[in-house]
């Protein structure tokens, strides 16, 4: 595989958070970000609220390793109206 010499060092950041950082979680925001792609993609398929403010790369990874999200968010459910955190 050919590497791309013009590609920037945060090319992947670049590509799915379009913004300088990507935020693990907005519980201190109204709204989540509109440019924090994998949030807005966890949403369309609805895995999680429309209103959810963990971060998407966080709400992705927990998705992937075949767990809800919501489970072991630290989140304020009064705003993100997410299922209660899970009990180990």
């Amino acid at each position: 595989m050919e590497v791309n010499p013009n590609r920037s060092e945060n090319y992947a950041q670049e590509v799915l958070g379009g913004g300088d950082t990507m935020k693990p979680h907005y519980f201190d925001q109204d709204k989540a970000d509109a440019d924090d792609i994998l949030l807005g993609m966890a949403k369309m398929q609805i895995y999680i609220p429309q209103t959810c403010l963990l971060g998407g790369l966080i709400v992705m990874g927990a998705i992937n390793n075949g767990d809800n999200p919501c489970w072991g968010c630290e989140g304020p459910r009064k705003k993100c109206h997410g299922q209660p955190k899970r009990r180990k």
